[in-house]
């Protein structure tokens, strides 16, 4: 009989104090999302199978929990849309990873613009979410969304030029660029599109560190969950247990619980000031 030992994975969510809850459109603008991405082939048949059965839009459901059916359809495409970004860029040189980015903001930006003959299909894909998008976006929300996805882009061509040098960041430096290449910021876009938030309380350094929180949790849990596949791929540097191994010098069975620290920490909620103020920083908890 040989020895073995058992790798304890972190519970993060087990003092969340928020039920969990589903879209109740979930199901049909789930299928349409999945129709909607296929339409553009983006992917080999095999590739858009897997990606069908990975249930984004259950995702999105659970995230714009109290979204009408428009704004979840949105929100879906858009996960879907950067779901390809992400596939299109995940073993690019930060060169070609900028070159991509560049169509995508062109997209974003000039909606109304044909795009060019032979060009990748992201940047279609990306134009036509975002044309319908800005349509039930208000102009506050819209200039968010743009930010957030300059960010994300700028943090994707980062984590190329780290890939393309081979480089093993600190567990703070790590976090910082997730919080930039992750998705997540894009992702929570569409809980304000309905919103008018002014600047001065979108970037408040609370709701800042609020927004913050939400994204290390997603980063967290998405890094246990992957870190099997991303080391058989070779691209384990890019992922929170790796970091910490290597930081702390620590083993894969010692790592257990170290990834936990901080998850269950106290986020502030609403209070007082106008309602589109108190409601986004409760949707960002709650999703």
């Amino acid at each position: 009989m040989t020895d073995s030992k058992v790798i304890y994975v972190p519970d993060t969510m087990s003092h969340w104090p928020w039920p969990r809850k589903l879209n109740p459109f979930y199901e049909e603008v789930e299928a349409e999302s999945i129709a909607w991405l296929a339409s553009f082939h983006p992917l080999t048949p095999e590739s858009q199978n897997a990606h069908n059965r990975a249930h984004i839009g259950r995702l999105a459901a659970l995230v714009y929990t109290d979204a009408p059916r428009e704004r979840l359809r949105i929100g879906s495409d858009l996960l879907h849309a950067l779901y390809v970004y992400d596939e299109y860029t995940d073993r690019e040189s930060s060169a070609g990873v900028r070159e991509i980015s560049a169509i995508v903001l062109d997209a974003l930006r000039n909606t109304d613009k044909p795009r060019p003959e032979g060009e990748l299909v992201i940047g279609e894909i990306i134009r036509d979410v975002w044309a319908r998008g800005r349509a039930i976006t208000t102009p506050e929300a819209e200039k968010h969304f743009i930010e957030a996805m300059e960010v994300y882009l700028e943090g994707v061509a980062h984590q190329a030029e780290d890939r393309d040098n081979h480089v093993l960041r600190t567990v703070d430096t790590y976090m910082e660029a997730r919080r930039m290449d992750s998705g997540v910021r894009p992702c929570l876009s569409p809980c304000e599109f309905h919103l008018s938030i002014p600047d001065e309380a979108f970037y408040h350094p609370v709701v800042k560190e609020l927004r913050d929180a939400s994204i290390d949790l997603v980063v967290l849990d998405n890094d246990m969950a992957s870190y099997n596949r991303e080391q058989a791929v070779g691209n384990a540097n890019w992922n929170i247990i790796t970091i910490v191994m290597h930081q702390y010098k620590l083993d894969l069975y010692q790592i257990g619980l170290v990834p936990g620290h901080g998850v269950g920490r106290t986020v502030p909620q609403g209070g007082e000031g106008p309602l589109s103020e108190r409601t986004y920083p409760d949707t960002l908890v709650q999703s």
